[in-house]
């Protein structure tokens, strides 16, 4: 009975920011394409209000879920298997002012600032809470990921807003603690995929997230180091390899698992590997670079487009539920 008495609200789970993120990393790449291959910029336009009007929407939706239907945010919250997944919030207030600051710096600044300090928070809430309370293996999962590796988004919009000084050690920080932390955690998740136990066909797909310490990662480093090197360049490569490597598990997923909202997660590390494949044909300007980003940008975006029209879909055949 309590059940049906429980409004939409209470079926919005904090995972649908993560279609803000790959929405947003896809108008950050749309950007550096037009000013590498002089494709129209209206389309980082149009992808950025796409982006801005969903967060809008999704903050408006949760927030009334956790006035109208508290107890179903604190089970979320509390939830081991979808805790990580609050971080699609904070890391969506950290990559948004990359694509309004022209519009608007002054909101800009301020959303970074805010999502500066809850990175930070949560990154360091979600590892005392991991070391400080006993963990199941069956509890691991590719978004485990998200909170720490959050942290790397902090440095990609830090340059706009200034350089030197706090912003230069706020950025090695935050650098040192997302590549730090993402070696244990992609350990401990290869753990429970080959030797443990499989994941639940929903969460397959949200096996791509491993490439996002090397993508993300990748661009992070090049804001601190101000160029692409050795290392950024095999931060790279680890991140196609692993892209590669899960590309085959994660198309037989999507063929015959049902759609869960949880595979926005992918659209974001996607978005990212596709950032910096477009950073790596700019520095060295190789036909073969040049090839391979403009091929991943045809892919990513038709990626996306699914994704989006997909769960608009369910929403109107009132699928939310079983999302």
């Amino acid at each position: 009975m309590q059940e049906k008495n429980k409004t939409a609200f209470a079926y919005v789970p904090a995972s649908l920011f993560g279609s803000v993120m790959g929405l947003t990393g896809l108008a950050i790449a749309w950007e550096l394409a037009s000013n590498l291959y002089e494709v129209p910029f209206v389309i980082s336009q149009i992808i950025t209000f796409i982006a801005i009007f969903i967060f809008v929407v999704l903050v408006i939706a949760y927030a009334l879920k956790m006035i109208l239907e508290f107890e179903s945010f604190s089970l979320e919250f509390k939830s081991p298997l979808s805790r990580s997944f609050f971080g699609t919030f904070i890391i969506s207030i950290l990559l948004l002012p990359i694509v309004i600051y022209h519009y608007v710096p002054i909101m800009a600044f301020v959303m970074w600032g805010i999502g500066v300090v809850l990175m930070l928070v949560f990154a360091w809430h979600m590892v005392s809470f991991w070391i400080c309370s006993k963990q199941e293996i069956e509890n691991v999962t590719p978004a485990w990921i998200i909170p720490v590796v959050g942290t790397l988004d902090i440095p990609l919009a830090s340059n706009l807003f200034g350089q030197g000084g706090g912003f230069d050690y706020l950025n090695v920080l935050s650098l040192a603690i997302g590549l730090f932390f993402a070696v244990p955690i992609i350990t401990l998740i290869l753990l429970r995929v080959l030797i443990s136990s499989k994941l639940p066909d929903k969460l397959m797909p949200t096996l791509m997230i491993l490439i996002a310490p090397f993508s993300v990662g990748f661009s992070a480093y090049v804001s601190v180091n101000t160029e692409v090197d050795m290392f950024a360049l095999g931060l790279f490569f680890l991140g196609v390899f692993v892209f590669l490597t899960l590309l085959p598990q994660t198309i037989a997923s999507i063929r015959c698992c049902p759609f869960r909202v949880t595979w926005w997660a992918v659209s974001f590390p996607m978005s990212a590997m596709l950032v910096s494949m477009l950073k790596v044909a700019q520095a060295f300007d190789n036909v073969y670079f040049h090839a391979l980003a403009l091929a991943f940008l045809a892919f990513v975006s038709l990626g996306i487009l699914w994704l989006l029209i997909r769960t608009i879909k369910g929403l109107l055949q009132g699928e939310l539920k079983s999302f």
